[in-house]
């Protein structure tokens, strides 16, 4: 493994960590929100990565992904959440539906806030500020790969097959009896491939457009390798 794809294996681990930490807090924190403490008194209303690292999902895959030069995907520990708990006047179906969305919902939040901080560094300090010396360029790249993950986090979190959110949000606006609801239940994992695969054939284009073009929007130079390869 050459340094250059070393490097990209690091910032999309290290993006990865933080994205799900704050992906996994805000199914927390929306389910605390609506009476239930479960993922509380289990320690996860946190922002501390380590409560929500899976090895495989927060670490391997997105190293993987990163050196293989593709999509960077990857998932956390899910925030354990009691439907019974929550407060007077929510029903359960509606409050899973939001603290579902909660999830992708956060990470939506951390693409605008990484694009802001790219283009607030560009205008400030010129159209070479990223690339002006190696500590601003490392820390330039590593918010550029949160724009790359954070933005394929929300599209693959709302993908509507379980175990993703995008499901427990349809499950919120579907009855259970619904023919569709019926087949993913029944064929979980064979749905889930299904959907994931024929999501990312018509969605890889697309998606690899918007990050390039908002890169472009952030106006990183062509000198800011490390993001923009990685976000290719």
């Amino acid at each position: 493994m050459d340094s250059s794809t070393l490097i990209m294996a690091v910032l999309a681990v290290a993006s990865m960590v933080l994205s799900s930490a704050v992906h996994e807090w805000a199914h927390a924190f929306s389910a605390k929100r609506l009476g239930d403490n479960t993922a509380e008194r289990e320690g996860r209303l946190t922002l501390n990565p380590a409560s929500h690292i899976d090895p495989l999902g927060t670490l391997a895959m997105p190293a993987i992904g990163a050196a293989l030069g593709g999509m960077i995907i990857g998932w956390a520990k899910p925030v354990p959440y009691n439907p019974a708990r929550f407060r007077r006047g929510v029903s359960m179906r509606r409050g899973a539906m939001i603290v579902a969305f909660a999830g992708p919902l956060s990470n939506l939040v951390l693409f605008f806030l990484c694009v802001l901080i790219l283009r607030a560094g560009s205008l400030a300090g010129g159209a070479d500020f990223w690339a002006s010396n190696s500590t601003i360029h490392a820390f330039g790249a590593l918010v550029g790969v949160m724009i790359h993950v954070n933005l394929i986090l929300v599209f693959f979190n709302l993908l509507p097959v379980p175990p993703l959110d995008g499901y427990r949000v349809l499950a919120g606006f579907l009855a259970p009896d619904n023919p569709y609801m019926r087949f993913v239940q029944q064929y979980q994992f064979a749905a889930f491939l299904l959907v994931v695969l024929v999501a990312f054939q018509f969605l890889g284009y697309p998606i690899g457009a918007l990050l390039r073009g908002t890169l472009e929007l952030t106006g990183a130079t062509q000198d800011f390798i490390l993001v923009r390869d990685l976000a290719l």
